[in-house]
């Protein structure tokens, strides 16, 4: 265990806001901004969605047969991110659309930019740092 007080500002450094963590902070990208939860430990649903989604190919995990995932591992990833990563999405003026996780998934497959642009905003844990989360209040 680290000395008291000797690591504040390193620990501090490293604070995140849980609950933007499961509802999401607002991504711009290009017209539209973007409803992303972070995909992480902390997301409770992500992790049960990714378990459930990921249960039938745990005989190829176990074995190392990567393989034998690799057709499906991607698809399987969007439609958990589709489901609990992504959580809506509004134009830049506030317009909120209609968002279902079916949107995302075909999204995803239609424009792999989005799809790159959300898994990397996701997996920032600066995007859900405290002070992030003070600028996307402001949107």
């Amino acid at each position: 265990m680290a000395e008291a007080g000797k690591f504040d500002d390193l620990i501090a450094d490293f604070a995140k806001d849980s609950v933007k963590e499961n509802t999401g902070v607002w991504m711009t990208y290009k017209r539209f901004q973007y409803l992303v939860a972070r995909s992480h430990r902390d997301n409770v649903a992500f992790l049960k969605v990714m378990e459930e989604r990921m249960r039938p190919y745990q005989w190829a995990i176990d074995r190392g047969n990567l393989a034998a995932l690799k057709d499906v591992a991607n698809d399987v990833m969007q439609g958990v991110y589709a489901e609990t990563v992504l959580k809506g999405i509004r134009k830049i003026d506030g317009t909120v659309l209609d968002y279902q996780a079916s949107d995302g998934v075909a999204l995803f497959k239609q424009l792999p930019d989005l799809w790159d642009a959300v898994f990397k905003f996701a997996n920032a844990d600066e995007n859900y740092s405290p002070d992030a989360v003070k600028v996307d209040s402001g949107n």
